[in-house]
């Protein structure tokens, strides 16, 4: 009666232990391995070997994700020397990978689905057995110097009550020795993760205290359980914490405290609040719709409410080991109820400028179609307590840096602050928010928010230069111009006029041929399926893009 896609019979109960009995017992009594055994092959490997082709594990990186995949491994590790091959497929290598991404310059880690390490602190110690595991099962020199990094002396208790003792991990480590510090070489700065989950974590360069990072969380399928309703979100990192996951303390399982830090008004992405929406005190009140666990593949392929977005395109760009840029969008319409909304278009850019003082652009745009003109559209900023707006303009810091983050839309916006001054770095639940809303009675509303970060005392502000018209709404900072197509249905001829870019970023085009032009310059470009996107250098002026095909 165990569920294969999450729950307990994951966290070794099948995968580990009765995988295990099945095969010490086959000599004697053979029909239990004809039972677990095709449990096992038919049902959690099967799921697994679908759900890890994008290189990451549902639930979280800070517990049930690394929990439970170590037991995938343990299954692994057991089935390559019953039958000498892995019957895991070879993406599974890169999983624990995928986790070590979320690890900042200063040591912390972003959080993602329920954490039990006191929020932003350190990596879970299930992320080192696994990544023990993996080195060994694939001969894997990052992960083995990953996991001599962050137990150098492999004699911690975990890996003793996980029934690993010392004696054995030297052993398995002594083969093929690396050494710790070479446990970025050769990683990207970009770890993308492909579909179902859909999610980048972006970073100017690895092992450079003052990166920038970003972690962008588009939206595809969730397995639900201890995943959380957070389609469209992102976090922020700049010399400490600047924009958050406010929920999904583990502590709080099975209360009403916990089904809220779940929800979407806890993460950074959209609520759509109609008059009967459930009040605060509910585990929803305006975000993504919750879902009970999938029991197999087929049920959680087939069943509608595991979709959380249509992916809309992706695109990043590295050269010598530092990031460019990196852009991931997707329609999490599907996140909310059925009688909410007809489309939701969130596409998130970060921009790695190279400019010390300003090494980050982050922007987020919204094209939200509602199915009654009373529905609420609230795009949500977890920050800092003391937050200050100025117009449509939030300023949030942290001890070092800080984050500007400026508003556009066609439409009238409201910014409203609600702040905690009680936040400590134990209870991050008590984080700032900054509501951004346009006013009540339409359908459609675009919103558009540009934000860059900087030192806390580092003279006069950037100007944020808006460019708006029926076809795109984007702005320029810092001699790049971001231009977000409106429509889904892209036009085939876009003008735009810039002053100070040279730099453009442009999202929402179709696939196909396209020509730039500004005065006597022309630029022939191709834009991918995958894609939507285009990176272009041109000198300032009036633009012209045309598709030929």
């Amino acid at each position: 009666g165990q569920g294969c896609v999450t729950g307990h019979g994951s966290e070794g109960q099948v995968t580990r232990d009765y995988y295990s009995m099945a095969i010490a017992v086959y000599d004697e009594s053979p029909d239990w391995w004809e039972y677990i055994g095709a449990r096992v092959f038919n049902d959690y490997i099967d799921h697994r070997n679908y759900y890890y082709k994008c290189g990451c594990p549902p639930q979280g990186n800070s517990c049930y994700g690394p929990y439970r995949m170590q037991f995938d491994f343990y299954n692994a590790f057991a089935s390559t020397i019953l039958f000498g091959e892995n019957p895991y497929i070879p993406e599974m290598q890169i999983t624990p990978r995928s986790l070590y991404s979320y690890e900042l310059p200063n040591g912390q880690h972003f959080s993602e689905g329920d954490f039990v390490h006191g929020g932003y602190k350190t990596a879970s110690g299930a992320t080192t057995t696994c990544a023990l595991w993996a080195s060994v099962l694939y001969a894997d020199p990052v992960l083995r110097a990953e996991v001599k990094y962050h137990r150098p002396d492999y004699s911690t208790d975990y890996f003793s009550t996980a029934g690993m003792p010392p004696s054995v991990l030297f052993i398995l480590l002594s083969d093929g020795l690396v050494p710790a510090e070479s446990r970025h070489e050769g990683v990207s700065p970009v770890s993308y993760n492909c579909e179902p989950q859909y999610k980048i974590i972006a970073r100017e360069k690895w092992d450079k205290e003052s990166s920038p990072v970003v972690f962008m969380k588009a939206g595809c399928r969730t397995t639900a359980n201890h995943d959380h309703r957070d389609a469209g979100s992102f976090q922020i990192f700049y010399k400490g914490m600047l924009s958050v996951d406010a929920g999904g303390g583990y502590h709080l399982y099975g209360s009403a405290s916990h089904a809220s830090q779940l929800s979407t008004i806890t993460h950074n992405s959209v609520l759509i609040r109609y008059p009967d929406s459930p009040d605060i005190g509910n585990s929803n009140y305006g975000g993504q719709r919750g879902m009970p666990e999938s029991p197999n593949k087929t049920h959680w392929l087939s069943t509608p409410c595991y979709d959380t977005g249509n992916p809309e395109g992706v695109s990043y760009s590295v050269t010598g080991g530092c990031c460019e840029h990196a852009y991931i969008a997707s329609d999490i319409a599907p996140a909310y109820k059925e009688n909410e909304l007809d489309y939701l278009s969130r596409r998130m850019l970060s921009v790695f400028t190279q400019d010390e003082k300003n090494p980050l652009i982050f922007a987020t745009f919204d094209s939200i179609i509602a199915k009654s003109e009373e529905g609420k559209k609230t795009v949500l900023l977890h920050t800092h307590p003391g937050t200050v707006i100025n117009g449509n303009t939030a300023i949030a810091r942290n001890e070092n840096a800080s984050l500007v983050a400026s508003y556009f839309s066609p439409s009238e916006l409201e910014l409203e602050f609600y702040g905690d001054e009680s936040y400590t770095e134990e209870n991050k639940s008590s984080w700032g928010c900054v509501e951004v809303s346009p006013r009540l009675g339409n359908l459609r509303d675009d919103i558009l928010s540009v934000m860059y970060v900087r030192d806390i005392d580092d003279g006069d502000m950037q100007s944020i230069r808006e460019i708006s018209s029926d076809t795109v709404l984007g702005a320029e900072l810092l001699g790049y111009a971001l231009l977000f197509v409106r429509d889904a249905k892209c036009p085939n001829a876009i003008t735009v006029d810039t002053e100070v870019s040279e730099e453009y970023m442009i999202s929402g085009l179709s696939a196909g041929s396209w020509t730039a032009s500004v005065g006597d310059k022309t630029v022939d470009f191709e834009v991918s399926e995958s894609e939507h996107f285009a990176r272009l250098h041109l000198p300032r002026g009036k633009i012209t893009l045309k598709k030929s095909n």
